[in-house]
């Protein structure tokens, strides 16, 4: 009766498996020798935040195996990634219980377990190969758009690709010798052995074929070693290391920065930089996920989110390398592009290893404020909120016009109110976003909420913030906690998301003093509770959605504001093919509002295109931001009077029923 098992290194002389051995480790030093000399850089890199525990490293890093996390998004790419994935850790799991039977006092690669396991390696390089083609079709003949025209690329796909082969080419002629009945378990192996003897092959050419197959084998495999960690391989190693060390936090709270002196102001250097950053920028895959969902990029301006993380990556090559010439970031990233972004978190949010995209550009920002090199724009924004406390640089006096004409209650006047109303800049100067205050106001008063408005209120810092002042943001902050604190309210309402986003991820150094809502949630709750009578307003109307960035994405809140406009009756929503999650960003974000505009077309006009296309009258939103920027797009495409651009508050406010 036949033994069901086969010799280990059957037909490999002693001198190929030294040439395996000794080249494998040859290989693998030389990949480790490669990656500390990265090592050394990131830790060059300045402090970037608490590491997580080795448990939550090691969950970290499982949830995002076990799940694909977004790669799922792209199910091409999701079935792709999962059969090269899972096929190699079957193929190499493989080769690991070789080395055991031989090399190790454990036995066990015999019988029932041997069948088993010849079928499921056979089918997980089955799934190998069958991925490599799924992704040499994606790069070379569909020609993916975002994908980047790579020799190392192709190299990278060709070496896996021949690994694969020929190892299934050596277990054929191993198989093909004898032809023994057992290994018809080898659902691959074996019908290739059949093939290849019904071609004519004998066992004697077999036996050649095979060392030769293995030498070539075992050569492939020591160069796949040695590129582990070397460009485009790199990002298979350093991908699940970023992954597992990465911090939980909202994509809306930017990291502090210290506050720096002239003389010891960044300089794009890796120095200068956080070490998770330059960690981050050798995890990049280069799949450019990240500038297919940029608006910055689609509206033709010099903002490359790849690129800006493929540069910081050849910063720490070229500090790896140590040339003698100190490096920096903004030796190949144009400061342009620095400018450009919107901070709406796209990127981040398409990121299939959790790169943080737009953290980085914040700290580049930061640097060149430190620097002096400010854009005017920003520089005017900047001065007018040091001066007059806000990005305008209206008259501070100016601010408390709209409170007297519309005779709110302030604090101070009186016991503390339970909701202090934070009405913002725009909402203080801005014609268009005084009439979001006014519906607000209107509504909280009809609903009976104790509210007030603070006296001392000025900007919260979040553009001082995001043009890359920290100080002038952490004086914004500390005159704000000052009056909200001493007001005896501990509940804030506020219609503008870039106010929420700061109050609830950027003012309190532990658990939130207060309790921070958008609008949009307040008045749903009231609606719910029947404390706002609706009548119908208008016509049937359809009216569709625009997600603010830092709303939705920054702060996970899509269902309260449509809740609001599907309460109104005659109203017909229709969504937008980008929105919730994937929306896309009105073009105010980060700054933009005081920029000079770049590139070929305006982010505002592109978001305008979509939602009109959608048929829609009204276009409805939940920030001042968008409804300025949205009715700009609207004036200048001479659409305005084909489309209303209407905050949530402003549609619901229409069919109050007057009490």
């Amino acid at each position: 009766m036949e033994r069901v098992t086969r010799i280990i290194n059957w037909n490999v002389s002693g001198g190929m498996l030294a040439l395996l051995y000794a080249g494998a480790a040859a290989a693998v030093a030389l990949s480790l020798a490669r990656l500390y000399g990265r090592i050394r850089v990131w830790r060059r890199g300045r402090p970037g935040g608490a590491l997580p525990s080795a448990g939550e490293a090691v969950r970290n890093l499982s949830r995002w195996v076990a799940g694909r996390g977004k790669m799922a998004r792209d199910p091409y790419a999701a079935v792709m990634h999962d059969l090269i994935l899972w096929g190699f850790i079957i193929l190499f799991a493989g080769t690991t219980l070789v080395f055991l039977e031989h090399d190790t006092p454990l036995h066990f690669f015999y019988g029932t377990f041997y069948l088993v396991a010849s079928a499921v390696i056979d089918l997980g390089g089955v799934g190998f190969l069958a991925g490599l083609a799924m992704a040499a079709y994606r790069r070379f003949l569909r020609r993916s758009a975002r994908l980047q025209s790579s020799p190392m690329a192709g190299g990278m796909l060709a070496l896996l690709f021949v690994i694969g082969l020929t190892g299934f080419l050596l277990e054929a002629a191993r198989i093909g010798v004898d032809l023994p009945r057992f290994e018809r378990a080898s659902v691959v192996g074996y019908p290739l052995a059949l093939l290849l003897r019904s071609l004519g092959a004998t066992p004697e050419g077999l036996r050649a074929s095979h060392r030769v197959l293995w030498t070539a084998h075992a050569l492939v495999s020591i160069g796949f070693f040695a590129a582990g960690t070397a460009y485009f391989f790199r990002h298979v190693v350093v991908s699940a290391l970023a992954v597992a060390l990465g911090g939980r936090r909202s994509t809306g709270a930017l990291r502090a920065y210290p506050l720096l002196d002239a003389e010891a102001a960044g300089r794009g250097g890796p120095d200068d930089l956080r070490w998770r950053d330059l960690l981050e920028a050798d995890a990049c895959t280069t799949c450019g996920r990240c500038t297919s969902v940029c608006p910055a990029t689609a509206a033709g301006k010099a903002l490359d989110p790849r690129g800006v993380v493929l540069g910081l990556a050849d910063l720490v090559s070229r500090a790896a390398a140590g040339n003698g010439r100190a490096p920096s970031a903004f030796d190949g990233i144009p400061s342009q592009a620095i400018w450009d972004c919107t901070t709406c978190g796209a990127c981040n949010h398409a990121c299939p290893v959790e790169i943080q995209v737009f953290d980085k550009l914040i700290d580049l920002r930061r640097q060149l404020v430190d620097l002096g090199e400010v854009s005017p724009g920003a520089q005017t924004a900047l001065e007018g909120l040091a001066a007059r406390r806000n990005p305008w640089d209206y008259p501070p006096a100016q601010r408390a016009l709209w409170r007297e004409s519309l005779k709110l209650r302030q604090v101070g006047d009186g016991k503390a109110p339970e909701w202090i109303y934070w009405v913002g800049c725009a909402g203080a100067y801005e014609p268009s976003a005084q009439a979001i205050l006014r519906s607000t106001a209107a509504i909280l008063t009809a609903a009976g909420v104790d509210f007030a408005v603070l006296g001392s209120e000025s900007c919260t810092g979040d553009p001082a913030r995001r043009l890359g002042d920290e100080a002038l943001f952490q004086s914004c902050r500390a005159h704000n906690l000052e009056a909200l604190r001493a007001s005896g309210a501990r509940r804030i309402v506020t219609h503008c998301p870039h106010c929420l986003n700061t109050f609830r991820n950027e003012y309190w150094d532990g658990e939130g003093e207060f309790e921070v809502v958008h609008h949009s949630e307040l008045i749903r709750q009231l609606v719910a509770a029947g404390r706002v009578a609706l009548g119908k307003a208008r016509e049937d109307t359809k009216v569709t959605f625009h997600d603010p960035c830092y709303l939705g994405r920054h702060n996970g809140e899509y269902d309260a504001p449509r809740a609001v406009v599907d309460a109104v009756p005659g109203m017909t929503r229709v969504e937008m093919p980008r929105s919730r999650e994937r929306s896309f960003c009105c073009g105010g974000g980060g700054g933009q509002m005081w920029l000079e505009s770049t590139g070929g077309r305006r982010v505002e006009g592109l978001r305008l295109e979509e939602a009109v296309a959608t048929g829609a009258r009204v276009i409805a939103t939940g920030c001042p931001f968008c409804k300025i920027m949205l009715e700009t797009a609207a004036v200048t495409a001479g659409r305005q009077d084909a489309v209303e651009v209407r905050d949530i508050s402003e549609i619901l406010f229409d069919a109050l029923e007057k009490r």
